[in-house]
């Protein structure tokens, strides 16, 4: 009856991630064999969240719906964060991260501002001598956490292990989650924790309130701003490809009515696969 979340990230509480991401979430009344319903109420957030969760019929595809309601009876500001991860034995030297963001800013480096080092997705700029760039596709034992921007209307990444022959991709409408923050996780030296992370905000726990309804990159904002009462939805899909072990890379991810169309290079051409709700 009850599910536990960790992916929505409704900031405004004490709790790390958000109430909603540490409350049990309860299961809806009209569940099908493709469809579940959940729903969680933040009280400390002052949020009510319902998700729907669709899968499809053939395919390894599924839409997540969401819809969220200031509870409250004032106009407030929010963030919504989609926190996907992945880990070893997925996240290996061999994983390889595509997306279609853009401009971006490595967080040990915004102290001066978020366009002091910016950078373009792939090519990150590790410290602020610009010594030894980071390639953001690919896996490396380094710690940080990138945040990106897009400038098209849909947003995308795949995370691909070709020795596992294995894509995760997620897509989305970028008016809805502006922001992809790409986190990097080294444990002991070893490969712990690949966060593909989008959202409404670049900005994490570690910059304040005041920050992140200051700071913009590129005219995006880091938050949003929700009505007394006012409710909203927002989707994403998230899917599963078997990919070949010649893949070097997604090249484009598209959707509309429900299709999912990803288009992949490989060391013999360019592939295509389209997924269905």
């Amino acid at each position: 009856r009850y599910w536990r979340d960790w992916s929505s990230d409704v900031c405004s509480s004490d709790l790390e991630n958000g109430e909603s991401s540490n409350n049990w979430w309860k299961q809806g009344g009209k569940n099908t064999a493709l469809k579940l319903d959940m729903s969680c109420e933040a009280l400390l957030d002052g949020f009510s969240i319902n998700r729907s969760v669709i899968l499809s019929q053939k395919d390894p595809l599924i839409k997540v719906i969401e819809f969220f309601t200031n509870d409250l009876s004032i106009c407030r500001t929010n963030t919504v964060l989609q926190h996907a991860t992945v880990g070893p034995p997925f996240f290996d030297k061999n994983l390889i991260v595509n997306t279609n963001a853009t401009y971006g800013f490595n967080h040990s480096l915004i102290s001066q501002g978020l366009n002091k080092y910016e950078y373009l997705w792939p090519k990150a700029i590790r410290d602020s001598l610009r010594i030894s760039p980071l390639n953001l596709e690919r896996s490396q034992k380094v710690q940080f956490i990138s945040s990106h921007i897009f400038n098209d209307s849909i947003g995308w990444v795949t995370a691909c292990n070709p020795n596992q022959n294995l894509m995760l991709g997620y897509a989305w409408k970028s008016i809805d989650y502006p922001w992809f923050n790409l986190w990097n996780g080294v444990q002991k030296d070893k490969y712990w924790v690949k966060g593909l992370l989008f959202g409404t905000t670049g900005l994490g726990n570690k910059s304040s309130c005041e920050e992140r309804l200051t700071k913009t990159f590129h005219g995006v904002k880091n938050f949003e701003v929700v009505d007394a009462k006012e409710s909203y939805s927002k989707y994403y899909y998230c899917f599963l490809i078997q990919i070949p072990v010649n893949y070097e890379q997604t090249l484009k991810v598209t959707f509309e009515n429900d299709m999912i169309n990803v288009k992949i290079r490989t060391s013999t051409g360019i592939k295509e696969f389209k997924l269905t709700l």
